[in-house]
């Protein structure tokens, strides 16, 4: 058997297996990309906080001050800077004030669940973790949905509840 004849028994690739392959590619390179610029946002806009483990999930936040906690929460397609520029230095006179990034937001690693209410119980974990006796819980935007979860949901981990554009 010569190379054509061999060429001639093998039946060509079907449409949609090219299809398939190619996608498959794409997908592999987008996420690529993503990774590459993942790594590149974040050697240009570092971390600014530290970071706890939460059910092994990496929580990133910041802390600044002393007296009674307030935990801030931010909203869709935000990350915690969203408080830091006009809130931070102010609250922090007279108190504790602790800004998270929610899951999969800023540096905080993604649960398993999205929704509010998985949130909310990762938010009281959190709080839990850190030791913090009743916060006054500030949610701006979806962060004002996941603290109103919070309170109806883990009530003995909210002191207050202040709500920003919820």
């Amino acid at each position: 058997m010569n190379e054509n004849d061999h060429a001639a028994s093998t039946p060509p690739r079907h449409p949609a297996a090219r299809a398939a392959g190619l996608a498959l590619g794409v997908v592999a390179g987008l996420a690529l990309f993503a990774r590459f610029a993942a790594n590149r946002v974040e050697r240009r806009v570092p971390a600014d906080g530290r970071f706890i483990d939460i059910d092994g999930r990496r929580v990133h936040y910041l802390e600044r001050g002393t007296g009674p906690a307030i935990v801030m929460i931010h909203g869709l397609g935000g990350q915690m800077r969203n408080f830091g520029y006009a809130l931070l230095d102010r609250l922090s006179a007279d108190h504790r004030v602790i800004l998270i990034d929610r899951p999969g937001s800023g540096y905080s690693a993604p649960i398993a669940q999205a929704n509010i209410r998985a949130q909310a119980a990762h938010v009281a974990a959190f709080i839990t973790a850190m030791g913090l006796d009743r916060p006054l819980v500030v949610g701006h935007s979806l962060g004002g949905a996941i603290a109103l979860a919070l309170a109806l949901d883990h009530p003995q981990q909210v002191g207050g509840l202040a709500l920003i554009a919820p």
